[in-house]
């Protein structure tokens, strides 16, 4: 475990829309995220999975205040982003930015390549024009796309292309943390490679830390250090991403796991298949105990009475089941 402060943490976050009524007594509180922890050091990424609804891009869009946090804290550094406001909250959102998971609509489409990975620069006030136009030529060699695409518009490149466009835009002012959104969920599996390659590379050449955010777990084994696992607003299971991966504990990750097809024929016809059944829970309604209960195949009585709490194992792995905590009483 690093000693070094980490670049983000994440305590008790929680995000909450209001069902309205005339009535008030009929207004509903839904949580869409519900009380989590995160954690990202330096130079580290996190992969965050779960499936659509889970609540993954609701706490990415609350870490950057693009979605309004009910409770909980978010700081950067050390500093609590939820706490500043004005010219403040401005200078802090130079350090953290985010990629956005449909490359077609992320890019202003009136706008140039080149105006398009220059606009946080001139938002910034970085820089004169000329070595704006030379930072945008740089930045684009460093995401692998030739410098005469610069003057292309957005409808021009191919959606590959259009996402490195994007990342260039993101790490263009030498943010401490990327938050990437589903990023390659809307391309092609050989494409999807190079991206995450490439991020892997921008990592390493500049220390960047980032948060991946995905559905698809080969996608986060790729790239990821450690991996928290999603469900109904809550984390089910952190730890390690090898040991999340390879050996998951929580019904519901080992769901996800099984999932993810297996390039040997043989092999895959051996593996273990999970069904899970039933609905996923909904977050305006949310189950007394376990929300993953009604999909468990092995679901316990207690999981109907008594939510879980995500408990470490001694081994850096956190899971939040019944199945691993002694049941007292």
């Amino acid at each position: 475990m690093s000693t070094q402060q980490p670049v983000l943490e994440v305590r008790d976050l929680s995000v909450s829309f209001v069902r309205r009524s005339l009535i008030p007594s009929r207004r509903q509180i839904s949580y869409v995220v519900d009380s989590i922890d995160l954690t990202v050091h330096r130079g580290r990424t996190l992969g965050l999975v779960g499936e659509s609804g889970s609540g993954k891009s609701t706490t990415a869009k609350a870490i950057v205040r693009l979605a309004p946090a009910r409770s909980g804290s978010v700081k950067l550094n050390g500093v609590d982003l939820l706490s500043l406001r004005g010219e403040e909250l401005k200078q802090a959102r130079r350090r953290v930015q985010m990629v956005f998971q449909d490359p077609y609509s992320s890019l202003d489409p009136t706008m140039t390549v080149a105006e398009c990975i220059a606009e946080p620069l001139e938002v910034h006030r970085i820089g004169a024009r000329a070595k704006r136009r030379d930072a945008v030529l740089d930045l684009l060699e460093q995401v692998g796309l030739p410098v005469s695409m610069a003057d292309l518009m957005p409808s021009q490149l191919s959606g590959g292309q259009r996402q490195r466009v994007a990342i260039a835009r993101a790490i263009c002012l030498h943010p401490d943390l990327v938050l990437c959104d589903e990023p390659v969920s809307a391309l092609d599996v050989s494409t999807q490679n190079r991206i995450l390659q490439m991020l892997a590379d921008l990592r390493g050449t500049h220390g960047i830390s980032f948060v991946l955010i995905s559905h698809n777990l080969a996608a986060v084994q790729q790239l990821a250090d450690e991996v928290a696992v999603m469900y109904c607003g809550t984390i089910v299971e952190r730890g390690p991403a090898r040991n999340v991966t390879g050996l998951p504990k929580h019904p519901y990750t080992q769901a996800l796991v099984a999932a993810v097809p297996y390039p040997d024929p043989e092999v895959q016809r051996m593996r273990e298949r999970v069904v899970l059944s039933g609905d996923p829970a909904n977050p305006a309604n949310r189950p007394t105990g376990c929300v993953f209960q009604s999909r468990c195949p092995q679901v316990l009585p207690v999981c109907r009475t008594k939510a879980p709490v995500l408990t470490d194992d001694g081994s850096g792995r956190s899971v939040a089941c019944h199945l691993y905590q002694p049941i007292v009483g």
